[in-house]
């Protein structure tokens, strides 16, 4: 290993790191403004009128009212006031159960929930911009509130036909997030196809991106994509992916991807579990903690960097006791690497590639060919040995089993 190499990833490392926080800042300051003096039993135009003006404005937009930018905040919000209530049943038409069952619990607490555990800023950001939650800071409480006269649309609308609206659009919402979870990008034509499949239905186009649209800025799964309508938000550079081998997507049940879709979800294989238990043996973590660090090695795999770049990611906040404990997270790692499903293989595992290459088997179910086995071992993690021989470890150098010593005084002693 080059020292520029390993001066470049430290820095990457420390950048990403410089990166976290200042987000943590920044979110901890939209935290603070966002809740407001809302009281119980408010009317809409009282909510609106404690907003800022740009907030106002940013309801306007997610409801395509027009004519209005040059007008003053009082006179926005008037307006607003007077739009929303006619236009509230299209926002609730694009709604998914955990928005609707939160929305559903505030107005059966007479529109004023007091909180007594925290609530995502972003998402309520999100719920306030589509004028349907508002945050309160009301005598020393946090709690989350709906305006009378929208309390009153949403009991006239609720039914067994909103019902059916909130499980397809729930359906549809967690199923492309799996989509993307597993694949990065996807085309839209191949998305649409199985989405119809798994639903066992045609997709209305605009009312299905219209539910996709207000999802993404709920749940920040996925995002826009020039070439292929949307993209999962862990994906750095689509064009990578647009030059994959012509292999079909591997075909998930809906089940699977349905799981997938979820909120927080990572991939639990048997070799991430193992990998795990390894970790919290010798460090003893909390399971969020843990769980924070599978996410991010499945991340950084699907965005193909080096098994030494995930390591040195692992030794920024792991002190390596031994060089035996570090073969053994390297071999784990290398496990839990060949056994987790790929964006640039479409959802396939290195060693799902690799056996039906052996086997000279098709890779899937269009019977199209599978990779060379060149093309395979490229897709597969380095081998234990070759990361620790990549390792050209100077004497005076710090050992690199995070002792702290001079290799000489370590690992390197004859």
């Amino acid at each position: 290993m080059k020292k520029a190499d390993k001066k470049t990833r430290d820095a990457l490392l420390r950048g990403l790191k410089g990166l976290k926080e200042m987000q943590e800042d920044m979110e901890a300051k939209r935290a603070r403004g966002i809740w407001k003096d809302i009281k119980p039993g408010s009317t809409l135009i009282e909510a609106l009128s404690i907003l800022k003006k740009d907030e106002v404005d940013s309801i306007r937009k997610a409801y395509e009212f027009q004519g209005m930018s040059s007008l003053k905040k009082a006179e926005m919000a008037l307006e607003v006031s007077m739009l929303v209530p006619h236009s509230f049943e299209k926002m609730l038409h694009r709604l998914d159960q955990e928005r609707y069952d939160l929305l559903k619990r505030i107005i059966q607490s007479d529109g004023f929930l007091i909180l007594d555990h925290d609530f995502s800023t972003k998402k309520l950001t999100t719920l306030m911009t589509r004028c349907l939650v508002f945050g309160s800071s009301h005598n020393g409480q946090k709690a989350l509130v709906v305006p009378q006269e929208l309390q009153e649309c949403f009991r006239k609308l609720d039914g067994p036909a909103l019902h059916k609206i909130i499980n397809r659009n729930t359906e549809w919402i967690m199923l492309t997030n799996g989509l993307h979870y597993y694949y990065g990008v996807m085309s839209s034509k191949a998305r649409i196809e199985t989405i119809e499949r798994l639903v066992s239905d045609p997709l209305d186009i605009r009312e299905y991106s219209s539910v996709i649209h207000e999802s993404m800025d709920y749940y920040k799964r996925i995002s826009f994509s020039s070439a292929y309508g949307y993209k999962d938000t862990r994906v750095m550079y689509e064009e990578k992916l647009e030059k994959r081998n012509q292999a079909d997507y591997y075909p998930f049940t809906k089940k699977q991807l349905m799981e997938a879709g979820k909120e927080n979800h990572f991939d639990a294989t048997p070799e991430m579990i193992e990998f795990l238990a390894f970790i919290d043996y010798f460090y003893d973590m909390e399971d969020e903690r843990l769980i924070e660090i599978a996410k991010k090695v499945i991340t950084m795999i699907n965005q193909e960097h080096s098994l030494e770049y995930v390591l040195d990611y692992l030794q920024s906040f792991l002190e390596i006791p031994s060089k035996e404990v570090f073969e053994q997270l390297t071999d784990r790692l290398i496990n839990v690497w060949n056994n987790t499903r790929i964006w640039v293989l479409k959802g396939y595992t290195p060693i799902e590639i690799r056996l039906k290459a052996e086997n000279k088997q098709p890779v899937n179910v269009m019977n199209q060919a599978a990779p060379s086995k060149v093309n395979v071992m490229n897709q597969a993690a380095p081998s234990k040995e070759e990361d620790l021989n990549s390792k050209k470890t100077g004497r005076n150098d710090a050992c690199p089993c995070g002792s702290g010593k001079k290799y000489n005084h370590c690992c390197g002693r004859n």
